[in-house]
């Protein structure tokens, strides 16, 4: 891992690019012809295509607007970075709990890639929006895969990409979203994979990468990667006439782009998947029969409850009512029928997603039961990609009547278990409906898929507009405001006293508390500081401990926090300059930096 500077990933982008375009060179007839087809775009496709491009703008101003507020990216992703930029490698954090053991890696090493670039802290909630975008056009290109009728998946494709959940991941540096593209790349492959008669070199290299980079990313990596390789082995098998090379590609890459981690727990834990740090990440039943009741209250309660689309939080949003009541049940409805579990290429998909279900279920546990519906997420994707081909085949099939039996029973599965009367009315008007359907015998595919289209589409904006009004932790309509309170903190004026290039340490020796010093706000209006910053979170520590001859050699400026007696320590080979606000500034009397007042 030291090998993960900034120069030599700049070396590595930039090689990698140039190549990239001497083969587009080499391409380029081949490219002309791809460029010269035209594609047809119907109303729904086009509706969907507003949504995203709006959407993204609204993400795009609210990172470039906002400073980074969410706890996660402050003290998970900025703390890393800080130290990349001055030590030029990357450190891992060590936490004693299944959480740390697991955390994101590689989306570290994206953000690393974007601050190599342009050193703006900003930059590393960018990243969502790419994960946002790509996850809904990998999803639109699985189902076109699927040859899914095109309104179908744009009704698909917006609920996946404007459900709550996967709305307030968009605006919040998370590693969910991210690793969710991941897992939809590698199935988007591994189905390309199976359904086409020979192995691209290039589909092998895709796939291997997406489940490398999901393989170490996250918990669920672990147990979802191995399945994927499993049953890309069973596709391999039975295309007999391919070199074994094929096969290993992809899994040498998934080991290569995915193992870091592991070594990281290794090192750390003394295990590469340490299970039984404590109780939230070990084998139980009742862990499972816990998590039982909160994956049946999400999908058949929660969508329901109207105060639920107020609270956009990542770690609180609700799935979504368009993927719990329109798209999960004609999953599980296809796997119980024998005949379009054979006939469906992804009712595998779905089976492996229900194997990462259970082991999830009986393995992790969460203190917050909002967290663990993040944790499920790869499950309701596959369900969505299985649930889509079988209405598909529904609709194909002209059983627009089985289509609404399977709605209706799903909605009275909620009323009998849950009740309401939001509910009741909803299932009493559902069945005067169904009633006179099956009387007059004339429900088109084509009009269910429009009233589907309408419904979703306005749901779709009412979500977003929603979002954006009530989002508790990116204040969109009140950036100013947010933007004054945070440049009105301590760290962040403190920050406009120091240079470019200033190698800066932090000592906090205040032995009041045990709350830790937000040091990732240092950054402030001067982002791109090369602070090494020095956490000491130890109570009644001496500085007399510390290597004071290490302090000279490494740092031009210390932040000594104000300790409890008020008491100026002497640091060798550095002077008191000033006291601002609880610190106290000390420059180096052998380097040529200097304090730059305000």
């Amino acid at each position: 891992f030291k090998l993960l500077n900034p120069s030599l990933w700049c070396l590595v982008t930039a090689s990698s690019f140039f190549f990239f375009l001497l083969f587009l060179w080499q391409k380029r007839n081949l490219l002309k012809l791809e460029l010269k087809e035209k594609n047809r775009y119907n109303v729904s496709n086009k509706l969907v295509y507003l949504f995203i491009i709006g959407w993204a703008s609204i993400s795009y101003f609210r990172v470039a607007s906002l400073p980074v507020l969410l706890s996660d990216s402050r003290t998970m992703h900025l703390f890393q970075q800080a130290c990349y930029f001055q030590e030029n490698s990357f450190s891992f954090l060590n936490s004693n709990s299944w959480e740390a053991a697991f955390r994101p890696l590689n989306a570290l090493l994206w953000n690393m890639f974007f601050s190599i670039f342009l050193e703006n802290n900003s930059l590393i909630e960018s990243p969502q929006i790419i994960s946002w975008i790509g996850l809904i056009f990998i999803s639109g290109s699985i189902f076109s895969l699927l040859k899914v009728d095109f309104k179908l998946a744009g009704i698909m494709m917006l609920s996946i990409g404007f459900s709550p959940r996967i709305l307030s991941l968009s605006t919040n540096n998370l590693i969910d979203l991210t690793s969710l593209l991941y897992f939809s790349g590698a199935i988007y492959y591994l189905l390309k994979l199976k359904i086409e008669n020979n192995f691209r070199i290039i589909d092998l290299i895709m796939f291997g990468t997406y489940c490398g980079a999901y393989f170490g990313a996250r918990i669920q990596g672990f147990i979802l990667i191995p399945l994927l390789i499993f049953y890309w082995l069973y596709i391999f098998l039975n295309k007999k006439s391919n070199p074994f090379g094929a096969f290993l590609l992809p899994v040498f890459i998934t080991i290569i782009l995915g193992i870091g981690k592991y070594l990281i727990n290794y090192s750390f834990y003394s295990s590469p998947i340490p299970f039984n740090i404590n109780s939230s990440n070990s084998l139980s039943l009742i862990t499972f029969y816990e998590n039982f009741k909160i994956l049946a209250n999400n999908i058949l309660d929660r969508s329901w409850n109207l105060y639920g689309i107020l609270s956009f939080q990542a770690n609180s949003a609700i799935i979504g009512f368009p993927i719990n009541f329109f798209i999960i049940p004609y999953a599980f409805f296809g796997f119980l029928n024998t005949k379009y579990r054979k006939s469906h290429e992804s009712s595998v998909i779905f089976a492996i997603g229900l194997i990462f279900l259970f082991f999830a279920m009986i393995t992790l546990k969460s203190p917050s039961p909002n967290y663990n519906s993040r944790l499920w997420l790869p499950f309701i994707f596959t369900t969505i990609v299985f649930g889509a081909e079988v209405i598909n085949t529904l609709l194909r099939e002209k059983k627009s009547i089985s289509i609404i039996y399977i709605f209706a029973f799903t909605i009275f599965c909620s009323v009998i278990i849950y009740g309401g009367v939001y509910r009741k009315t909803f299932f009493l008007f559902l069945i005067i409906t169904i009633l006179y359907f099956v009387k007059t015998k004339n429900v088109k595919s084509s009009f269910l898929l429009n009233i589907l289209l309408i419904f979703v589409t306005l749901i779709s904006l009412f979500y977003s507009v929603m979002n954006i009004v009530y989002d508790k932790s990116s204040k969109i309509l009140k950036h100013k405001e947010v933007n004054q309170q945070y440049d009105q903190s301590v760290l962040v004026q403190l920050s406009k006293y120091l240079r470019k290039e200033s190698r800066v340490g932090i000592l906090n020796l205040n032995d009041l508390g045990r709350s830790t010093l937000p040091v990732y706000d240092l950054f402030g209006p001067q982002h791109s500081i090369k602070a090494r910053l020095v956490f000491d979170w130890r109570e009644n520590n001496k500085l007399e401990n510390l290597n004071e001859k290490n302090l000279a050699t490494n740092y031009d400026i210390l932040l000594l926090s104000t300790l409890s007696n008020h008491e100026i320590i002497e640091i060798e080979d550095f002077l008191m300059i000033e006291k601002f606000h609880h610190f106290h500034i000390y420059q180096n009397k052998k380097t040529t930096s200097y304090m730059r007042q305000g």
